[in-house]
C-alpha cells in the first residue's frame, strides 16, 4: 500500500467517526414508523454543514483521482456517492433506534420537535455565517480565466526545475493564481500543495484552496522525505510597497508582470466600493477580467503608501488593459486620480467608455467625448455612436482591431 493510500484510509477513518453522535441525535428525533428517507432528510436539515462536507469530500477526491489518471497513475480515492456514504454510516443508528422503538423507548412528540428545532436553528445559523464569510472572500476574487494564466502556470514549474532557489517568483505566481478562481488555477494549486517541497509555498496553496476557494476538506501535504534541495527552506519575500512592485515590473528576469493583461480597467473612486464590486461581478459574468487597484494590487498599492511609484504602477496596468470603464459618480468626478487615468488612457489611444451611476449637475466637459455605457438589468451596454452593443462585444471588437493592427 502506498503512502498516499495509507493517508487516505487514515483520513477516512477520522472522517467517519465524526458522524456517530450527529446520527444518534437524528435518530432520537424520529417518530415511530419513520422511513429511511425521513431519517436522511432530517439529517440534511439539522446537520447541513456535515452533509455539505460529504459532498465536498467527494468532489475533492474525484479531482485528486483525475489528476492521478492524467499522470498515468491509478486512482486510489474510492469515495462513494454522498447519498451512499450517508446510508452506509446510518445503518447502525437506524437499527438501534428501531429496536428501541419496538421496546417502547421513544421521546415524546414535544421532546422530538424541540430537539429538531434546536439543531435546525443551529444549522441555519452556521450556514448563514458560512455564506457571509464566502461572500466576504469572493468580493476580492474574480471568476474568469485571464489570458496569461497558462503562461504563469508553465513558468512556475519551469522556474521550479531550472531555478529552485527563486522562491520569490514562484510565490508571485501563487499570489496571482489566488486572485482568479477558475478550473486552471484550482488544478494548479492542488498540484502545488501535492508536490511543492518549499513549505511556505505549499502552505500558501493549501490555505488558498481551503479558505478562499472553498475546499475545506483539503489537507496540507507533509514535507517530502529525502535529501534537501536548493530552495526548500527559503522564506519568500512579499511585494508590499509600490516601490517593490515597480522593481518587480521592471527587473523580473521572467517578465511575469509584463505578461499580465486585463480586459477592463475600472477608473473609479474607492468611496464607491459596493458599486465597484457589483460591476466586477457583472463583468466577470461576461467572461471579462477586471483591473481594480485595491483588489489586484491590494498588498502593494495600499492607500497609506501612495507615492510616485503608485502612479507608475497604474500606468503599467493601463498600458496592459484593453479598455477603460470610467464609473461616473460624485466621488469619482472630484477625484484627481480618475481624471489623470482618463488622460493617460486617452494619450495611449485606449478605448474609453463612461458609466454614469449618479447624476452630476456640473459634469466636466471632457467626459462628453467618450462612449457612454448604461446598465440594463444584468447587462452593460456601450453606445459607441454607431450602435449600442453589449460591453463584451465592445471589448471583443477592440481585440479584433488590435489583431488587425
Amino acid at each position: 500500500m502506498s503512502v498516499a493510500e495509507r493517508a487516505y484510509f487514515r483520513e477516512m477513518k477520522t472522517f467517519r467517526k465524526r458522524f456517530g453522535l450527529p446520527l444518534r441525535k437524528v435518530a432520537d428525533m424520529m417518530p415511530f414508523g419513520f422511513s429511511d428517507d425521513d431519517f436522511y432528510s432530517t439529517f440534511k436539515r439539522c446537520f447541513h454543514g456535515l452533509w455539505e462536507e460529504i459532498v465536498e469530500k467527494k468532489a475533492q477526491y474525484d479531482l485528486m483521482d483525475k489528476e492521478r489518471i492524467r499522470k498515468h497513475q491509478r486512482p486510489i480515492h474510492y469515495f462513494p456517492n454522498p447519498d451512499a456514504f450517508l446510508q452506509n454510516r446510518s445503518r447502525t443508528a437506524l437499527n438501534i433506534i428501531r429496536a428501541k422503538h419496538k421496546q417502547g423507548q421513544i421521546l415524546s412528540d414535544e421532546e422530538r420537535l424541540q430537539l429538531q428545532e434546536k439543531y435546525e436553528l443551529r444549522s441555519k445559523k452556521r450556514q448563514a455565517e458560512k455564506n457571509a464569510e464566502i461572500k466576504r472572500i469572493e468580493q476580492y476574487q474574480q471568476f474568469v480565466t485571464p489570458d496569461y494564466t497558462n503562461f504563469f502556470i508553465k513558468a512556475y514549474f519551469k522556474i521550479k526545475h531550472n531555478h529552485p532557489e527563486d522562491v520569490n517568483t514562484r510565490m508571485r505566481i501563487l499570489q496571482e493564481a489566488a486572485k482568479f478562481k477558475c478550473k486552471e488555477t484550482v488544478s494548479f494549486l492542488f498540484k502545488v500543495n501535492a508536490s511543492e517541497r518549499n513549505f511556505h509555498l505549499r502552505e500558501f496553496a493549501f490555505r488558498t484552496l481551503q479558505k478562499e476557494f472553498g475546499f475545506p476538506q483539503i489537507h496540507l501535504h507533509r514535507n517530502r522525505k529525502g535529501k534537501k534541495r536548493l530552495g526548500d527552506d527559503i522564506v519568500p519575500k512579499l511585494l508590499d510597497t509600490p516601490e517593490s512592485l515597480m522593481a518587480e515590473i521592471h527587473n523580473s528576469q521572467f517578465d511575469l508582470e509584463r505578461h499580465k493583461s486585463f480586459d477592463v480597467f475600472l477608473s473609479h473612486s474607492s468611496v464607491d466600493k459596493k458599486d465597484i464590486l457589483r460591476l466586477k461581478t457583472l463583468l466577470n459574468s461576461k467572461n471579462l477580467s477586471v483591473y481594480i487597484d485595491w483588489i489586484e494590487d491590494r498588498d502593494s498599492l495600499r492607500r497609506e503608501l501612495t507615492n510616485a511609484d503608485t502612479a507608475r504602477v497604474i500606468i503599467e496596468r493601463i498600458k496592459h488593459t484593453k479598455a477603460v470603464l470610467y464609473v461616473q459618480t460624485e466621488s469619482s468626478v472630484l477625484s484627481l486620480w480618475t481624471s489623470w487615468e482618463l488622460g493617460y488612457a486617452s494619450a495611449l489611444g485606449k478605448k474609453i467608455c463612461v458609466l454614469p451611476l449618479e447624476y452630476i449637475l456640473n459634469l466636466p466637459a471632457y467626459l462628453d467625448i467618450y462612449d457612454r455605457a448604461s446598465l440594463l438589468g444584468d447587462d452593460l451596454f456601450v453606445d459607441n455612436q454607431d450602435e449600442v452593443i453589449p460591453i463584451e462585444l465592445w471589448i471583443n471588437k477592440i481585440k479584433q482591431n488590435n489583431k488587425e493592427l
